[in-house]
């Protein structure tokens, strides 16, 4: 039986080349990473100093834009506070005039017409429309509870109220009501508060420091309904 000794492996390479090849390599990949962190690094610097760059830009954008909703709200709202007064049925409720009190009037309302005034809408939408009345006890000795009291924040001479507030005099708890929604006014259109009740009443007033009726335009949309 012949048998045969395994070939001697031959390379034809030059040694010292073979050893070098994955050094080589190596170095490449070094040389690889290395350009791609400070790639990384100046594209982050350049965003940062562009952000930099931006930022004011963005701030007074911002500003601008703040500005422009502030003075949209200031010429489109108004707040109205209470003078204190008698509860007789059929009195209108008197307003403090712009500046006094807190009432404060955008230029797209004015108090119009004589003594009690009220509000004129001078523009046209679809408004946000609230109410807070409170009620005061003159004399605590004195007052006596169960007294009923309706307001209503009624437009031109229509006879539905936009909204209708009941209050209940009580000395335990708090004489007040709050009533808010959302209607439809046209220029030209008046606000007033009316008083209603069975006879005058004398020992609770109306509380002006916490009883004020607002305005607050919300879109240029105005639908007529049935209700209106």
């Amino acid at each position: 039986m012949n048998t045969s000794s395994p070939l001697p492996v031959t390379s034809s390479g030059d040694p010292e080349k073979q050893g070098s090849s994955p050094r080589t390599c190596r170095c490449i990949d070094y040389c690889l990473v290395t350009s791609l962190v400070l790639l990384t690094m100046v594209v982050g610097a350049l965003g940062v100093f562009y952000m930099a760059l931006e930022r004011p830009h963005w701030e007074d954008r911002t500003s601008a834009l703040i500005q422009g909703l502030q003075k949209q709200q200031q010429l489109s709202s108004a707040h109205l506070i209470m003078h204190n007064g008698h509860l007789k049925n059929g009195d209108v409720v008197v307003w403090a005039e712009d500046g006094e009190h807190g009432t404060f009037i955008g230029k797209d309302f004015k108090l119009s017409g004589e003594p009690p005034k009220e509000l004129l809408v001078e523009k046209t939408g679809r408004y946000y429309i609230y109410c807070q009345v409170d009620l005061k006890c003159v004399d605590k000795d004195a007052c006596t509870e169960g007294k009923h009291v309706s307001f209503s924040v009624e437009k031109n001479i229509e006879k539905r109220p936009l909204l209708k507030l009941n209050v209940h005099a009580h000395k335990l708890r708090q004489a007040s009501s709050f009533s808010a929604g959302n209607v439809n006014l046209e220029k030209g259109d008046r606000i007033r508060v009316v008083i209603e009740t069975t006879h005058e009443i004398s020992d609770w007033q109306l509380d002006g420091s916490n009883s004020s009726m607002g305005l607050v335009w919300i879109s240029n949309s105005f639908e007529v309904t049935k209700d209106q």
